[in-house]
């Protein structure tokens, strides 16, 4: 499921990219998403993520053809999309303001009494919205209760822990903080990718890009990324996974900037070639730890820990490796954290996490300790002034399990 969307969501990246820049900027484009780690780590999920990663940029693309070529189809798939993102986790329904703003800006440019632009404004929203609300209700197996959305909605975060303290930069907040997600995706993002991002947005009058171009790329980044940094929960650079696409498909506009800057076919060449391997080379060396990611500008993913925990680390997916490790280091006691996973399914014995026992006041033997555990220790090790809790200030691991487990020999 979640392959497929991805690699639907990859022919739109390329569609859309080679529409704007041409063949080889769809190729550009195609090549950063292929190996941004952050996508590769959610392509392999079951999770709602990519869903509307995927759903909510195909929707926006067909828009941006609507009005590219005025075929009442493309408006069509516009609704389609956007119901299926609505379908796939609820801050889909950020297309609404989305729209707004996009059918607004088209509508009202056109010339003509005020009047008649904020009908044709009206018309086309509506026309969207009503496509989109159908396929939800259709999503949801045609609920007789008008409100079963709202209803849904009304969920999110229902039980959520009220004392929860969210981990950042190596300290611990019951409120999070406005610049976590933006931190999040400058550490978290291939140092490639940002410095053609960068370079993009340096030459932007070199890149000849049309305003509406422009404008439906990044208004839906904008919305998402600061409508999440406002509400979103600081656990997980995946919140922001949705404006990823657009910055991807900004990004291809590299090679027209080196062109337009007055570069010869062959330096410029070289720079995207240098771009573009680098990103390669350091996606393809964390294989297959994709979530764990980090750039240099953090020393990598070794260092992760340091700056974010939560599913920017670890979701359960090295527990193969970890049965594994325990298998061939035979007496190797575990501290896991995950309440929602199962170590026992895959051979793990001898887990310490939930014991009421106080063994880590004196640990004897070999641990692989789950980092996301080590990290919150730290909290329950001031609460309880208990420095022997915390082991990632009092004790050197020897080893680790991807990223995921540090090794401890007592």
């Amino acid at each position: 499921g979640p392959m497929l969307i991805s690699l639907l969501l990859a022919l739109f990246i390329y569609k859309w990219a080679g529409e704007i820049w041409s063949r080889s900027g769809g190729l550009i484009a195609l090549f950063f998403y292929a190996f941004m780690p952050n996508i590769l780590a959610h392509s392999q999920f079951v999770t709602t993520d990519l869903g509307v990663t995927a759903f909510a940029f195909i929707a926006c693309y067909w828009l941006w053809k609507y009005y590219k070529t005025g075929r009442i189809k493309n408006l069509v798939w516009t609704g389609v999309f956007s119901g299926l993102a609505l379908g796939s986790k609820f801050s889909g329904l950020l297309l609404v303001p989305i729209f707004i703003v996009l059918i607004g800006f088209k509508e009202f440019s056109i010339a003509g009494s005020f009047a008649r632009r904020g009908l044709n404004f009206f018309k086309k929203f509506l026309f969207v919205v009503t496509i989109g609300g159908l396929v939800v209700w259709a999503a949801y197996f045609f609920p007789a209760d008008p409100m079963f959305y709202l209803k849904g909605y009304r969920t999110v975060y229902a039980d959520k822990n009220v004392n929860f303290l969210f981990y950042f930069n190596g300290a611990y907040s019951s409120t999070g903080r406005w610049y976590y997600f933006l931190e999040a995706f400058l550490i978290k993002t291939p140092a490639a990718f940002l410095l053609a991002l960068a370079a993009v947005i340096a030459f932007w009058k070199k890149v000849n890009l049309k305003r509406t171009d422009w404008l439906f790329l990044l208004v839906p980044m904008a919305v998402f990324f600061v409508i999440t940094s406002w509400k979103g929960y600081n656990i997980g650079v995946r919140y922001i996974l949705p404006a990823y696409p657009y910055l991807i498909v900004l990004a291809a506009g590299l090679l027209p900037a080196l062109k337009n800057l007055g570069l010869q076919w062959k330096l410029t060449g070289l720079i995207i070639t240098a771009i573009l391997g680098w990103q390669f080379v350091l996606t393809a060396r964390i294989f297959p730890h994709y979530l764990a990611y980090f750039n240099e500008f953090v020393g990598g993913p070794a260092n992760g820990y340091k700056y974010l925990d939560d599913s920017n680390l670890d979701w359960g997916q090295n527990l193969k490796m970890l049965a594994e490790y325990q298998r061939s280091h035979p007496g190797t006691k575990v501290i896991y954290h995950w309440p929602y996973s199962y170590p026992d399914y895959y051979g793990i014995t001898d887990n310490q996490a939930f014991l009421k026992t106080k063994w880590w006041r004196e640990p004897s033997g070999r641990y692989a300790a789950d980092i996301n555990f080590l990290i919150r220790a730290r909290i329950v090790s001031f609460i309880k002034n208990e420095p022997s809790l915390d082991w990632l200030s009092v004790y050197k691991p020897i080893d680790r399990i991807g990223y995921s487990y540090l090794i401890y020999e007592f």
